[in-house]
């Protein structure tokens, strides 16, 4: 659905839907008689079209940008980070990502070792629990801020940078 007129009616009528299968249920509900069989169906199935009516609300609620796409943004931001020693754990500098970006680290092209990437101060020297870039290799990350990663470098004095788009 590309215009919002044609996903609006889209939403009216489903929910018209789901409001029609509850009235219904409601009345064969009224009409059973008790000890009747089909009571106990018609209340399962009452409570699972509430149930339905009110997921459909919660998801009309979301609001999705026109066309389904999130803008693109006025700018970007980068920057770089040197290990300046060899095995030794360095935070991410704080830089907020912008929803549905993510966070471009690439190690740098003339590199000598890998830098170890991790999500946390331990991590990033444990190389069971790391992401190894290689020189000139990069790897994206879809987390809120860039403080939440940590880099150490095999060789001292090796450097990552970092990438991403910014609304301003």
């Amino acid at each position: 659905m590309a215009d919002g007129k044609s996903s609006d009616a889209g939403k009216v009528a489903v929910g018209a839907g789901v409001g029609a299968i509850i009235a219904l249920l409601a009345t064969q509900r009224a009409k059973a008689q008790p000890g009747n069989d089909n009571t106990a169906l018609l209340e399962a199935l009452a409570v699972i079209a509430q149930q339905q009516a009110d997921m459909l609300a919660a998801v009309l609620a979301i609001s999705i940008p026109p066309g389904g796409v999130v803008p693109n943004t006025s700018g970007i931001t980068s920057f770089r980070l040197v290990c300046a020693a060899a095995a030794t754990p360095y935070e991410l500098p704080d830089c907020s990502i912008p929803d549905d970006f993510q966070l471009l680290i690439k190690g740098w092209p003339t590199n000598a070792g890998l830098i170890y990437v991790g999500g946390a101060q331990l991590e990033c020297t444990n190389v069971n629990q790391v992401w190894p870039l290689l020189p000139n290799e990069q790897v994206g990350y879809k987390v809120s801020n860039a403080n939440s990663i940590w880099v150490s470098a095999v060789v001292a004095g090796d450097i990552v940078v970092c990438t991403v788009e910014q609304r301003r």
